[in-house]
């Protein structure tokens, strides 16, 4: 349930202080609120802005804003003339219920991306403690130990599930394995700067073999895809499916 709300101009400028935005909503991006200026001073306001009632769970800030921050910028920043601006305010009980409907509302708007679904969900803390160990490794992986290696790539090495990664149930694919693999890829990209159809190739390659129950021995992988790259003897391979067969006879060569 919800229901409308009139804002003065000085709440909304201290909704949209820094330490009053939610972490795991999107960041406010000048590109966005220059296109929002320009529909404003065209269209004038068209929608709601969705503010988040969270007294329940937090103590010392009752409103935050769930949908709009572009659009309470834009207004704030072009001095638009309101005395009070109606919005729409939702109660929250629970934080993890207030993620998932920024992450629909997003998802139904502009869509979130992988990464707005790592930070978000990384973010939520105990609040989704149950599975919040995936969503913290695979935030360090990302930003500090493979961050050369693209966040959809990551994903398809150590996530069991896609859907379940945007649900906020994410887990291992198999973490032994798929560091075992994600170790090489890296060494792809920082040894050799090799493009992300090579690795693709590497990744398909190596759960081919899982799936076939073969066991791979990644130290005799790795030593050999070092020494044939040095030599370049991958430069015929122009695709995934070119590198992924190059793998394979090299692995298999006596």
């Amino acid at each position: 349930m919800y229901k409308i709300k009139k804002f003065t101009k000085r709440q909304i400028i201290n909704m949209l202080k820094p330490d009053n935005l939610l972490s795991f909503n999107r960041k406010i991006r000048r590109n966005h609120i220059k296109k929002m200026i320009k529909s404003i001073n065209t269209c004038g306001v068209t929608r709601l802005p969705v503010i988040g009632d969270i007294s329940i769970f937090n103590q010392t800030q009752k409103y935050v804003i769930v949908d709009g921050q572009h659009l309470l910028k834009s207004l704030i920043e072009i001095n638009y003339d309101f005395e009070f601006l109606e919005c729409i305010v939702i109660k929250y009980d629970k934080k993890r219920d207030l993620m998932e409907q920024i992450a629909c509302m997003n998802t139904t708007q502009k869509g979130w991306n992988d990464q707005d679904y790592l930070d978000g969900w990384h973010e939520l803390h105990s609040d989704n403690l149950e599975y919040w160990g995936f969503y913290n490794k695979l935030y360090n992986y990302n930003n500090n130990v493979f961050k050369k290696i693209p966040l959809g790539v990551l994903l398809d090495i150590y996530s069991d599930s896609k859907p379940k990664f945007r649900d906020g149930i994410g887990k291992f694919f198999d973490q032994e394995f798929s560091d075992n693999v994600a170790n090489i890829s890296n060494m792809l990209k920082i040894r050799f700067n090799k493009p992300a159809h090579t690795i693709t190739g590497l990744i398909q390659w190596c759960k081919t073999q899982r799936k076939k129950k073969h066991k791979i021995d990644f130290n005799k992988l790795n030593t050999r895809l070092k020494k044939s790259l040095k030599n370049n003897a991958d430069k015929n391979c122009n695709s995934r499916d070119d590198f992924r067969l190059f793998v394979e006879e090299l692995y298999n060569t006596i």
